[in-house]
């Protein structure tokens, strides 16, 4: 009777720590499979993203540019400000700022300027008297190398902005020596294009940012305003030693997929790109919480359900056995009937 009753419940108990082991197992396979899985949908949707803003940025840059081109290469416009530093009369000026008024009405620029080699403002369509000092690097930039030049975001004494400069140097001939008349500076509202730009999400989402950042002495410093620290644009700065910060990674010249901590200390999952051609870099970046989350969530209802189940079989197997049992107990050699006795007589009979 001992080894009946004994082996019965070893046996059930093997099977169900059997099936256990490999509910577990099974489990935390499928567990790490599904966030792997999320994990490489949320980078491809990163890396979508910051490529294509990049790719955006990039093409603005090269519109200022081209457009400054246009002006530098205009033997026109080189003749009309021969004539206009010659004699600046309103004869020689009416033509500058037509051609002036035309650029900045089809190409949305808030101003447009015309300086000398020094710097000096010859002329301005909105009155400014002063070129403000962050354009002076691209101003001397462009005139020795005789090409067109964008400047830095830089923050202006108007409410709006920040604005970024481009360049288009003139010179008196074509000539490789042909000295500088000066040059004419395009001015460009940042708010206007660059920022909704960057700071736009297609898909919703509680934490994700697209950040434009570039290197600054010995830290990263932000270019535009970040979702979760308002009033942060070219004011934010990360030092260089911080490498766990997406930013510093992405200045300090890493590409790709990453993970780390964002300027908030918050763990993130970022893609970096640099923007070509310029000193800039992109960084498209979510908090893994929120990656996580919705598949964290399901996992958890999951498990749960598991657990259920395992108590549920496990519960109804031992009420089985104790009931075995039990009958057992009660009697262990159950009684033949009496017409099963009679049948097992009839061959003596006879």
């Amino acid at each position: 009777m001992n080894s009946t009753m004994k082996a019965f419940p070893r046996w059930m108990a093997v099977a169900q720590a059997t099936a256990l082991l490999m509910l577990i197992i099974g489990g935390a396979w499928f567990y790490h499979d599904q966030e792997q899985a999320l994990q490489l949908a949320a980078e491809e949707q990163l890396t979508s993203i910051a490529r294509l803003k990049v790719d955006q940025i990039a093409a603005w840059r090269a519109e200022r540019l081209g457009d400054a081109a246009v002006l530098m290469e205009s033997q026109f416009l080189a003749q009309g400000v021969a004539r206009f530093l010659a004699n600046p009369d309103d004869a020689n000026t009416q033509p500058l700022s037509s051609r002036l008024r035309s650029l900045q009405a089809h190409y949305q620029y808030i101003d447009a300027l015309l300086v000398d080699p020094h710097g000096i403002v010859l002329l301005s369509l909105t009155g400014e008297t002063t070129m403000h000092k962050d354009c002076g690097a691209a101003l001397a930039a462009a005139l020795r190398g005789r090409k067109s030049v964008l400047g830095e975001l830089y923050i202006g004494t108007q409410t709006s902005g920040p604005y970024l400069s481009v360049v288009a140097p003139i010179f008196s001939g074509d000539a490789p020596d042909a000295p500088p008349l000066g040059a004419v500076v395009l001015i460009s509202d940042a708010s206007q294009f660059l920022y909704p730009l960057i700071q736009s999400w297609p898909t919703p989402s509680k934490t994700a940012e697209t950040l434009l950042v570039r290197r600054d002495g010995e830290s990263a410093l932000f270019l535009n305003d970040l979702r979760h620290q308002p009033d942060a644009v070219l004011k934010q700065r990360i030092p260089l030693s911080r490498t766990d910060v997406p930013a510093v990674m992405a200045v300090l010249g890493r590409q790709g997929v990453f993970q780390g901590k964002d300027y908030r200390g918050v763990a993130v999952l970022a893609v970096l790109l640099p923007v070509p051609d310029s000193p800039w870099f992109m960084v498209a970046k979510q908090d893994k919480a929120e990656v996580f989350a919705e598949w964290r969530l399901r996992a958890f209802l999951i498990l749960a359900l598991f657990a259920a189940m395992a108590g549920g079989g496990r519960g109804h197997g031992s009420g089985r056995l104790a009931a075995a049992q039990k009958c057992l107990l009660r009697n262990p050699f159950p009684r033949r009937s009496p017409a099963a006795g009679e049948r097992a007589k009839v061959p003596a009979a006879l």
